[in-house]
């Protein structure tokens, strides 16, 4: 039986050794298997990626686009090469453009990722005249359709124009440079030259495929292969509304004449992408008609005739919706274990955010052993795609500690560690992280398992892993054993960690600059490293806001008149809308005293007031803030604190509008 995991072993050896023919030839083998095989059955079209053939946690862009050009210039007349080469050029576009909002999206972006697409478009011509049935070159061009325009010179083509109009033509230079950058980062040159024909077997389009070029590409392949599932599912991932379609547009594919050459089963995986869309934000355990819907349209759901991959699918994603908004960890852990049983074997999720991430906290937090073995067996899975860090940490503890079934291995744990080292520097944007994993085990009541997984992490200069052990070292865990805490280890592996880079260690460092080491800030020297640690900490968007506020607050106190001036209008005026409240609040609260002193502002005791209560409304029951606000008001003295208030009032008149907060300047 083939799987993506076995395939990409073998893919990889032949890329390994620069085996140009035998990949070749090897795809075409699975090219003709796939096409034999039962509709959607086979890897074929997953094994095309470039991910498959490509470790990209140890191969740059570009040596990956050297390797693919010098395949192509061996097999010049090959299919696979120019479609493996067009694909990879479509994912660098959808990395140019980034995975936010388009109205986020820079115009350097945009036409960096147009040029990267022209680039896949002309490789996937190529590819489409060597081919009578190119099937998944076609798949590729509805993706790019779908989520990018295509090339204006290919719609010339389709036009019988010449094709002349490039993304490149008439734009300013800057515009073009900061394009060319893009594209250059990963090993990219802009298309020197469109094709000048289409391949022969693409007919021309009807008017109404010109503005709807994925139209156009769907009806090709399944003209190429009838009811192809996966060009059908390529094509409803962009239904769904975040793509301008909606749920009834990805129902009426499934039930319409497009999909009526297949099963119910296959008919249900397509429903399945606008069902689990619409249940991916589950709601909180409060909010309970909400609750009782999702869990009646998961129930209803798991009573129809589902493939492996989506009954597991779905089996996994209620266990998480049964974690988190029923409270019912017994029942969410069974369904775990029913999802790991559910899917086809050595498949499972290929994320670790959202039910494996679910399916640890469930075993590890709540202490269920009752299925065990599945939760191996998950693990075990993943680690078998060797794509993401988590599982493998996961299965080097399990090995070290002997836990959830792994035979104890210290070599084989050390193996892991190493490779999900290397892995982790590609998934920072997941949240369940290897530190996020050895908090879990930490939470659990298994330090020393979480310790010994965050020694092993930041020895390997996993990125702020020193930074973990720093606050374990210092008691920022509130179940911290006594024997961890040492200030000679959490001096250490902060002063790691700033070695290393770590913006969240760098805010760390400042912190204890500025309030345990009694350093003076009249000193520029002290000052202007302790400004540096913090403007270097901004990198975190965990930091961002609180930094803010610390170099608002050593700007006004130690800074020169101009300095306390950008203090003030800067850095502590840009948070008063913070989304994080008690910055707000705190950055309202040091404005006050910035008026009380006459830092950076006027000197005005009414103006603090009116600060100082701003922020009090703003955060109520604040310690700090309402320290603050007492230091104003002068409220140690009753007396005096009605004169204060007094006197500020009758004093006000050089106040303006802009001095006072926003509410009151209104």
């Amino acid at each position: 039986m083939h799987t993506l995991s076995t395939l990409r072993l073998h893919v990889r050896e032949l890329v390994r050794t620069a085996a140009y023919a035998e990949l070749d030839h090897y795809y075409n083998e699975l090219e003709a298997l796939w096409h034999a095989a039962p509709n959607g059955s086979h890897p074929y079209i997953e094994a095309t990626y470039a991910g498959t053939l490509f470790d990209y946690s140890s191969q740059s862009h570009e040596s990956i686009a050297q390797f693919l050009q010098a395949w192509i210039a061996a097999c010049p007349d090959a299919y696979h090469p120019q479609l493996i080469w067009g694909g990879f050029c479509f994912g660098r576009a959808t990395d140019i453009r980034g995975y936010g909002w388009a109205e986020g999206v820079s115009q350097d972006c945009w036409l960096g990722a147009a040029m990267a697409c022209e680039n896949a478009t002309a490789a996937l011509l190529t590819a489409m005249q060597r081919s009578s049935r190119p099937v998944a070159a076609g798949i590729t061009m509805l993706q790019l359709s779908s989520h990018f325009r295509e090339p204006a010179w290919l719609l010339e083509l389709f036009r019988q124009q010449p094709a002349t109009t490039c993304a490149a033509n008439d734009q300013e230079p800057e515009l073009l440079a900061q394009a060319l950058a893009h594209l250059a980062s990963y090993g990219l040159t802009p298309l020197a030259q469109p094709p000048q024909a289409l391949p022969s077997l693409l007919p021309l389009r009807e008017a109404h495929e010109m503005e709807q070029g994925q139209d156009y590409w769907l009806h090709q392949v399944l003209q190429w292969r009838p009811a192809c599932l996966e060009a059908l599912l390529a094509y409803a991932n962009y239904l769904r509304p975040r793509w301008g379609g909606s749920y009834e547009d990805i129902e009426g594919l499934a039930s319409g004449p497009l999909a009526a050459g297949l099963d119910e089963a296959q008919r249900n995986a397509i429903r399945w992408i606008g069902v689990y869309d619409a249940l991916s934000d589950y709601p909180a355990a409060d909010e309970v008609s909400a609750v009782q819907a999702f869990q009646a349209r998961f129930e209803a759901w798991l009573q129809r005739d589902l493939r492996p991959e989506e009954r597991g699918d779905a089996l996994g994603r209620f266990a998480t919706f049964c974690s988190y908004s029923l409270n019912d960890h017994a029942r969410a852990y069974a369904l775990h274990a029913a999802s790991v049983a559910a899917f086809a074997p050595g498949m499972y999720f290929r994320e670790v955010d959202g039910p494996f991430h679910s399916f640890a906290y469930t075993t590890l937090i709540h202490q269920m052993t009752d299925h065990l073995d599945a939760f191996k067996e998950a693990i075990e899975r993943m680690c078998h795609m060797d794509e993401l860090a988590t599982p493998l940490a996961m299965a080097a503890v399990g090995h070290e500690f002997a836990l959830w079934g792994f035979a104890h291995d210290a070599q084989r744990a050390r193996a892991l560690l190493d490779r999900a080292a290397v892995l982790s520097k590609s998934q920072q944007g997941d949240n369940f992280d290897l530190l996020t994993f050895g908090y879990l085990l930490w939470d659990s009541d298994a330090q020393e398992a979480g310790y010994y997984l965050f020694r092993q992490c930041a020895e390997r200069r996993v990125h702020d892993a020193s930074t973990a052990l720093y606050d374990i070292h210092r008691g920022a865990r509130t179940n911290t054993p006594d024997s961890y805490i040492n200030d000679a280890a959490r001096d250490f592996w902060l002063e790691r960690a700033v070695a290393d880079g770590s913006a969240l260690a760098k805010y760390n460092m400042a912190w204890d600059r500025l309030f345990s080491d009694n350093l003076d800030f009249n000193d520029r020297q002290h000052f202007n490293a302790v400004l540096q640690l913090l403007q270097d900490s901004r990198e975190d968007h965990r930091c961002e806001a609180f930094a803010r506020l610390r170099i608002g607050v050593l700007l006004r106190d130690f800074g020169t008149p101009r300095e306390q001036e950008e203090g003030i209008l800067c850095y502590l005026r840009s948070l008063i809308d913070d989304q994080d409240d008690w910055a707000a609040a705190r950055a309202c609260a040091e404005i006050a005293l910035a008026y009380m002193h006459g830092r950076g502002v006027i000197r005005s005791r009414f103006a603090a007031i009116e600060w100082a209560q701003y922020a009090t409304r703003l955060l109520p029951d604040n310690e700090g803030i309402e320290e603050i606000e007492q230091q104003v008001l002068n409220s140690h003295s009753l007396v005096k604190s009605v004169g204060t208030v007094l006197g500020a009032f009758f004093n006000r008149g050089k106040v303006s509008a802009e001095d006072l907060p926003p509410k009151t300047a209104s």
